[in-house]
């Protein structure tokens, strides 16, 4: 081989060395202690949480370090600067020291390996947990974080994680036998290994539309089955959302119609219409006991009434308002709600006008009648 030859492989050899000898010197000063620390302050204080991905190693390998996590985490701190400050305050310590191990801090510099002749440094991230309670025993729980694409699955210990510290937006969903109830709402994963998400299934039920609707409609049909009892001789199969069994309805129908027929001879015509009701939505609550729904109402309800008595030509007006208090329970075999108790007292009936968080409910357009015949006479329209 020719000495020129040799000379071109010489400098070739030597042009590849001090390449490879600078890029390995640039890798070095982007991996330097103090660039990692400056990368992580760039990236929370100018909300870029993409820088932190490739600095970030979770204690727990099961953490999933993405964008939602990275912004979680750049979310909370941007937030709690005091949280912040403790963190950088410890980084430059570690740094300054030259102590490269995990502290108390939830973010620590550590020296994770190395890679050729490249130490190789990281963020070291402690991780938490959450655990949901607070929940009825017949509630089932659905876990995630909101508009993640992941499925987050609770494990053997009850616990639904781990995942970085940082500020999440929770989307928890309790079914039970009332239905679906959906919640959204920010929590912040920091300062324990464990963090608490309280559910309060009765307030999510007592929130929920559907719900509050399916109760109002169950006293308004209530309210209006009562016209419907007064004009078919007193008949407690008028009610049709009654709470009660066959021997209890028939027991007190024995009692109702004992009590009718004394004054039946004396009657010429009944008419009868509810009018509608005001419901006190201050005083509405939703129980939930020993695996049994129940809610209670107080309503304000008025009636159009008039009586005719026999050899009497002209109707008296007996129209009144009162205040009902309502005790329903929700069936799960019939899924819907059911009267369960109602108590009428000699109250004020005013007080409603203090009310300030009120539904009203228009009644009926019309009204119904009984008329004596031979053989008497169901309940029909006026």
């Amino acid at each position: 081989m020719s000495k020129r030859a040799l000379l071109i492989i010489a400098l070739s050899v030597v042009s590849v060395i001090v390449i490879g000898a600078g890029a390995v010197f640039f890798v070095s000063q982007l991996n330097k202690p103090d660039k990692i620390i400056a990368q992580f302050e760039t990236a929370i204080e100018e909300e870029k949480p993409d820088m932190l991905k490739e600095l970030i190693v979770p204690d727990q390998s099961e953490a999933v370090v993405d964008a939602q996590s990275t912004a979680a985490l750049v979310d909370y701190l941007k937030a709690n600067s005091h949280s912040y400050q403790a963190i950088k305050d410890s980084l430059h310590k570690q740094l300054e020291k030259k102590d490269y191990a995990k502290t108390n801090q939830p973010i620590s510099l550590i020296l994770d390996g190395k890679k050729g002749l490249t130490k190789n440094y990281k963020l070291l991230v402690k991780t938490a947990s959450v655990k949901v309670s607070g929940h009825n025993e017949d509630d089932t729980v659905n876990f995630n974080i909101d508009k993640s694409k992941l499925n987050f699955k609770e494990n053997e210990d009850g616990l639904y994680g781990p995942f970085l510290p940082g500020t999440y937006s929770i989307a928890l969903t309790v079914k039970n036998d009332l239905g679906d109830f959906t919640e959204t709402k920010k929590v912040d994963v920091w300062g324990n290994d464990i963090i608490t998400y309280i559910v309060d299934t009765k307030s999510l039920v007592k929130q929920n539309e559907k719900t509050k609707n399916d109760i109002v409609a169950a006293v308004d049909t209530f309210n209006y089955d009562m016209s419907v009892f007064e004009t078919t001789e007193f008949n407690l199969e008028s009610f049709t959302n009654l709470d009660a069994t066959a021997e209890e309805m028939a027991y007190s129908q024995d009692l109702v119609s004992s009590a009718y027929m004394e004054a039946a001879d004396y009657i010429d015509e009944f008419h009868s219409k509810y009018a509608g009701a005001v419901l006190n939505l201050e005083d509405f609550t939703v129980n939930y006991f020993d695996g049994k729904w129940s809610a209670e109402v107080t309503t304000y309800v008025t009636y159009t009434r008039k009586i005719k008595l026999v050899d009497y030509p002209d109707f008296e007006d007996i129209s009144y308002e009162l205040i009902r208090d309502l005790y329903l329970v929700y069936d799960k075999d019939e899924k819907k709600w059911l009267i369960n108790d109602f108590i009428e007292t000699d109250r004020n009936t005013d007080e409603h006008k203090d009310w300030k968080e009120t539904l009203k409910l228009e009644g009926r357009d019309d009204g119904l009648k009984w008329v004596r015949s031979e053989n008497s006479n169901p309940a029909t329209n006026i």
